[in-house]
């Protein structure tokens, strides 16, 4: 009996010794977790395959299934080519190809894909007609299932018609230190743009690299892509052209490589050799001939080299052109804070080759100067911060755009403040004789 009671006891202690290693095991075991492969793709951002994508989803050739979504770096935009073509650029923080949608009506009609993937993208579009209002959108492809949805806009072509056109220009709407832009170009930019003009051109001083010691290739891209953001709701369906600034810092060759490859602009130039390209150029539009000139020359800031002065004299001699019409960022004469080293011999030139008007920037304020019957317009009301007692003509202390609209012989140039208020405006004839 004895012998049986020590048995069950010995089986008891056994069973609940075995009980408790048993519990020890399972509480002190490393636990598992079941997951979803698709859900740690997500948050990696590990995308399938195009050809996954694509069986995905048969309507498009990458799908809507997505795993990630590719950033433009620098916004489309658009730019004049030759009469017959337009020229859509962008940049890309990855290797992208583009395919673009165009045509005269929303449904567009054609397209263009570009299969190469690169980071900067110049796509021309040609044989289009002149005068004309074209719908397009972009679409971007990474080589391993990134995307970007469809950015659109439209854009009108070159025009052919003489009589009747209009373009805006401003300048000075640099931040004074940092890369924001002021809210008062973002308020003029807004006010461009309901004007529809034809095209846009910013006289100098568009961002703020010269308060930086050593300027890096971030610091300059970060100030252009700020520029560029802001400056959309123009550059999305019209060209702007830019005139350098000294806060542009031009002659920094690392801010320099930044302007060439964000922007557009034709390389038919003149100035200091091997340095020139894309700072002073010359287009036509409508049988009016504009020049863009640069002021910050290395070694004739505030002044212009020998030879961009004869090239000058060279481009103003070229067609018979209704209207011709200069863009500079210091101003020829007019101020009272300095003016052109080449001012007088500028000056004559202009009367000679009859110049019908000429803008400039650097001063803070809207100037009208007329010197022996030429207008110089200073108009550097952008959003920078408001100068006042620097013009020898009439001065407004205000931020402003210019809108310029040509109509046959008459010019009529009107001062638009940020509040949508025009605070002066005049006509003048320009009949070429």
């Amino acid at each position: 009996m004895e012998n049986k009671k020590t048995i069950v006891i010995s089986l008891a202690l056994f069973i609940t010794t075995l009980v408790v290693v048993i519990f020890c095991i399972i509480l002190f075991q490393p636990k598992v977790n079941f997951v979803n492969i698709e859900n740690i793709n997500e948050n990696l951002n590990i995308a399938k395959t195009p050809s996954e994508e694509s069986n995905n989803n048969n309507n498009t050739a990458y799908g809507s299934g997505k795993k990630y979504k590719i950033s433009y770096k620098i916004q489309p935009k658009v730019s004049f080519g030759d009469n017959n073509s337009e020229i859509i650029s962008f940049d890309t923080f990855v290797d992208a190809r583009s395919v673009i949608s165009y045509g005269t009506t929303p449904n567009y009609g054609l397209v263009q894909d570009n299969p190469e993937y690169k980071t900067h993208h110049e796509i021309v579009l040609k044989n289009l007609d002149p005068n004309t209002l074209y719908y397009y959108s972009v679409n971007i492809y990474s080589d391993n299932g990134g995307f970007n949805e469809e950015y659109s806009s439209r854009f009108i072509t070159k025009s052919s018609i003489r009589y009747k056109y209009n373009f805006g220009v401003m300048g000075d709407n640099r931040p004074v230190a940092g890369f924001v832009m002021p809210k008062e170009f973002h308020e003029l930019v807004q006010l461009m743009a309901r004007e529809k003009v034809s095209f846009g051109v910013i006289v100098g001083d568009m961002v703020q690299l010269s308060d930086i010691e050593t300027i890096t290739d971030n610091d300059a891209q970060t100030a252009w892509k700020n520029f560029t953001d802001a400056i959309l709701p123009i550059s999305a369906s019209m060209p702007v052209y830019l005139a350098v600034g000294n806060h542009d810092e031009p002659a920094n060759p690392v801010a320099l490589s930044a302007y060439r490859e964000v922007w557009t602009f034709p390389r038919n130039g003149g100035g200091k050799p091997g340095w020139y390209d894309e700072t002073t150029y010359w287009f036509d539009y409508s049988h009016s001939l504009f020049i863009v000139l640069n002021s910050e020359e290395p070694g004739y800031a505030g002044g212009m080299s020998p030879e961009q002065f004869s090239w000058l004299k060279k481009i103003l001699s070229l067609g018979d052109y209704e209207h011709k019409f200069i863009f500079t960022h210091r101003p020829i004469t007019g101020s009272k804070r300095g003016v052109n080293d080449k001012s007088s011999e500028l000056h004559k030139l202009f009367l000679s080759s009859g110049v019908s008007a000429v803008f400039t920037g650097h001063d803070h304020l809207y100037c009208k100067y007329q010197k022996d019957g030429l207008y110089y317009v200073i108009t550097g009301g952008g959003g920078s911060p408001l100068y006042k007692d620097a013009c020898l003509g009439k001065e407004i202390s205000q931020y402003h755009f210019l809108n310029v609209e040509i109509e046959g012989d008459t010019i009529t140039i009107s001062a638009v403040n940020n509040q949508n208020a025009t605070i002066d405006s005049f006509s003048f004839t320009d009949k070429k004789i």
